[in-house]
Formats: structure tokens, sequence, C-alpha cells
């Protein structure tokens, strides 16, 4: 396949982009205030971003049927680009164009920005950080936060996404804004969800061109630890390239270490009675987090390192049993767990030996898997594409 097309339809709330070349079709239905999620897109540059991962996929050319800005067009090239650089294994560069290119006009300063929220420590942070100002000249005034079902929380999932709702709702409550729900297939296009998630709420953001002037994405990283795990999918050098000159796409936060992060929201009443750690709630303590899992152990030591206490996110301080028991940590992980250990207290032995064993052991795992990733790039994972295209999947 040399090219698909990207059909963009938007009634309403419903958006729906008809990729006719492999019958399938992505779509983005949105829930809340009228005014806001009922308004029309600026263009057409929604569907280019939401169809992007088939064409990198396919290394093959995209062409929208619609209104797309030059500026885009040119920018998200590049995008691919870049990406079929870094991983030449998943992605590969691709050919953009559409019906109509009309440069945008720089939209109007006193519009507002949208936010992605998931209740998280990144995100919990930027946006109480540009409502009060305390982002600097980096300050993006929120209009909106929106909160999105079908990427870290299945479509099908009817038990935890609503708790998780009405966590950030209350949040978006207490600083007056907006509470937007967005309901998307998209990830079923996605290449690696990890590394395509920028580019996923890039893509819903712009359906919300209309009454914003753009979209700032939550850090996960600073920069520095950036240049550390690179490539990662939500890293603070690309967002630029999801934007335009109507509609912008930004980072926030990458200034700040994690730690410092919970440490801020620990000045915030309530903010860390409604921040959403992981999916598992703990049942035993009538608890929003699990407090088992490593997402949940990492962030408690972390609370527990900025301000000397685990509450009220937690209930107890992990012991170097609970820290132990983790089956080991990831590559970008690391990076968390490091600047705790170099944080925590000399008095704290048991832990700091418990944190140090598990590093060395993920290490020790990471070593021994890169005695075999030679093989698997030059071969398994080239056969691998080879068979996904040959075969007609996504």
């Amino acid at each position: 396949m040399t090219s698909i097309t990207a059909v963009p339809t938007v009634s309403g709330t419903h958006i729906r982009v008809e990729i006719p070349e492999i019958s399938r079709t992505i779509w983005f239905e949105w829930q809340g205030p009228m005014e806001i999620v009922g308004a029309t897109p600026l263009n057409d540059n929604f569907a280019l971003l939401a169809a992007l991962p088939i064409a990198m996929r396919r290394g093959c050319a995209l062409h929208v049927r619609g209104t797309v800005d030059p500026t885009l067009l040119a920018s998200a090239e590049r995008y691919t680009k870049i990406w079929s650089q870094w991983r030449p294994d998943k992605y590969q560069p691709a050919k953009l164009s559409a019906d109509r290119e009309i440069p945008e006009a720089a939209r109007q300063a006193t519009l507002p920005w949208t936010y992605p929220f998931s209740g998280g420590v990144d995100s919990m942070f930027s946006i109480f950080a540009n409502s009060t100002g305390e982002a600097g000249r980096d300050t993006r005034i929120p209009g909106s936060v929106f909160l999105v079902r079908g990427f870290d929380y299945p479509l099908s999932d009817t038990k935890s996404f609503p708790i998780l709702e009405q966590r950030v709702t209350r949040v978006a409550q207490s600083l007056k804004l907006p509470m937007l729900i967005c309901s998307t297939n998209w990830k079923e296009f996605c290449i690696q969800y990890e590394l395509d998630t920028q580019l996923g709420l890039a893509a819903i953001a712009h359906t919300l061109s209309g009454n914003h002037s753009g979209v700032s994405i939550a850090a996960d990283f600073t920069y520095g630890e950036d240049l550390r795990i690179m490539p990662w999918g939500n890293n603070q050098y690309l967002p630029h390239l999801l934007g335009s000159s109507a509609f912008q796409v930004a980072g926030g936060g990458a200034d700040t270490l994690r730690v410092d992060k919970i440490a801020y929201l620990s000045k915030i009443p309530d903010a860390l009675n409604r921040i959403s750690i992981c999916r598992t709630p703990n049942s035993d303590e009538n608890r929003l987090n699990c407090e088992k899992c490593e997402k949940c152990v990492r962030t408690a030591l972390g609370l527990y390192v900025a301000t000397g206490t685990v509450e009220p996110a937690f209930g107890r301080k992990p012991s170097a049993v609970r820290i132990l028991s983790l089956k080991r940590i990831s590559f970008v992980e690391l990076v968390f767990w490091s600047d705790i250990l170099n944080r925590m207290p000399a008095r704290d032995r048991a832990i700091r030996w418990a944190i140090r064993f598990l590093m060395a052991r993920s290490r020790m795992n990471m070593r021994f898997n890169a005695m075999f990733q030679p093989a698997e790039k030059r071969y398994l994972r080239p056969l691998h594409a080879y068979l996904r295209q040959k075969l007609g999947r996504i």
C-alpha cells in the first residue's frame, strides 16, 4: 500500500476519521459543556495526527480529505523522520498532504489552553502551577481539563474509570475549570502506546481548537532525564512539532523533578487526597490506591523523602520487604528510584539497602536482556514488521 486517506467528519460532539484503505474508523466522542465540546474545530489538523501512526507504521503517504495547516504538514513530516531514526524497527517516514492547505493566523493570546488531566503527580502539578501562575514565563492559562477514556483505562472499564473521573472532577471543580471526557478507540491504531501517547493527546486536543489556544501536556521527566532515557514518547523536545500557529502543543513541568512536584502538591489542601497513582483501590483500608504496586511504592517513598510522611495519600511507609517484593523496575523507572535513593535519610538503612538491591537486580536483568537485543533488532523486529505489512494489519 503506497498511501492511505484520512476522511474526517465532525458532527457536534462526535468526530470520526475514516481510513477507507483499511476499512477502519478512528473516533472521538466528547462529554462536557456543549459550548466547549460542541464547538467546531478550526480545521482538520486532528485527522492528520489521528491517522499518522498508521502511515508511520507502513511508511506510506497520508492524505487528508480536508483542510490542514501547511505548517503542521511540514512539522509532522519532520516528526515522522525523527522517530524513524530513533526507532527504525517501528517507525518509517511518511509523506503528508491535504486537499486544502490554508495557513493559519496566530490566535488571540486571551484564549485559554486545555490540559490532559489524569489526576497523577505530573498532570496535577502542571494544572495547579499554571492555574496559580507559578509556572513563571511558561504559564499557560487553563480553560479546561480533559480525561481520556480508552488510553490507560479501556473503553470497557465500568468500575475503575468512574472512580477516577469522580476524583479528577472534584479537583477541576476546586479550580473552577470545566471537566471534559473524551472516549476514543485511537489506542487501537497506535504503534506503541508508551511512545505514541503524546501524539494521541495532541490529536484529541486539536478537536478542541475552536475555543482554545493550545494544549499543554505535562512532562513525565525533566529535560535532563529525557536525555538519559530517550527515545521516550512524552519527551519535551517534540511536542511543538504537533502544533500549529493557531493551536500550539507544548509540554510543561520539565524543569521540576518528580519528588519536587510531590513536595509542591503537599502544600495544596486536599491535592494528595485526590491524587491518582494506580487503578486498584485498597479496599482493606478504603484508600484510592493499592499501595502495593511499583508505582504506588515509588510514589509513597517520593512523598516520604519530600515531606517526612506518606500521609494523606498513603496509609503507611513502604517497608524494605515491600520494596524487595517488587519484581523489577524498568530503565525509565530507574530515573525516579535513583533520585529517591539520593534523598532517602541515612537513618532508613533497611530501605536504602532494599532500593539498592532492587535497582541492582533490575540492571542485571537489563544487561541479560541486552545480550539478545542485537539479534532481536536485526532479525526478529524486521521480520515482525514484514509479516504485519504482508498480512495487511495496521
